[in-house]
């Protein structure tokens, strides 16, 4: 995704004065600029800012030292490679519907009998889905991924054999049920 060069020092000196006018009597602070390039093949717009973002999120979870954050300039080409790359595949993941249901009964522990079942997402690739998951969450694809699986499970669910009265508890993400959208969606189903 192609965007408007940068000056890099001249954002870099207005950072700098940024902090010395917020926090005059703070020890001086210099800013460095690094400008590096997302190699974003086959991403749309949006999803390079969804792989950013995905990227940003991993290194804040890492707790990085100062030293480590040193390093972050010649790591953060790969790091964002590595997002671009699961950015790419859940969305190949959502677009292709590659996910296998399992309904797991859910028993009453006093009569053993089933009160529900709970959908669980399984990959065909044996990926963990709870990374899966979480990855979608931090690239803020989870309301598609999470709308996905709702489809996939009422379509499971209207074949036959049907059972009269078969209820199916699906997880959601926090984000998804946030999204007026996914709601708006999720109803129309």
């Amino acid at each position: 995704v192609a965007a408007k060069p940068i000056d890099e020092q001249k954002l870099a000196d207005s950072l700098t004065d940024a902090t010395r006018k917020a926090v005059p009597k703070a020890p001086p602070l210099t800013a460095k600029a690094v400008t590096i390039a997302l190699e974003t093949a086959g991403l749309s717009r949006a999803d390079a800012g969804r792989a950013v973002l995905y990227a940003v999120q991993r290194f804040t979870q890492a707790q990085v030292s100062v030293d480590g954050i040193a390093a972050l300039g010649r790591g953060l080409p790969a790091l964002l490679a590595d997002a671009a790359g699961a950015v790419a595949k859940l969305r190949e993941i959502i677009r292709e519907r590659r996910i296998n249901l399992a309904l797991q009964p859910i028993r009453l522990l006093d009569s053993l009998k089933v009160h529900h079942y709970e959908a669980l997402c399984r990959l065909p690739d044996n990926t963990d889905p709870g990374t899966v998951i979480a990855a979608a969450e931090q690239a803020a694809l989870a309301p598609e991924f999470d709308l996905m699986v709702a489809e996939e499970t009422f379509i499971q669910l209207v074949r036959p054999p049907v059972r009269r009265e078969v209820r199916v508890a699906i997880n959601l993400s926090g984000r998804s049920i946030e999204s007026p959208d996914f709601v708006d969606a999720l109803e129309e189903l």
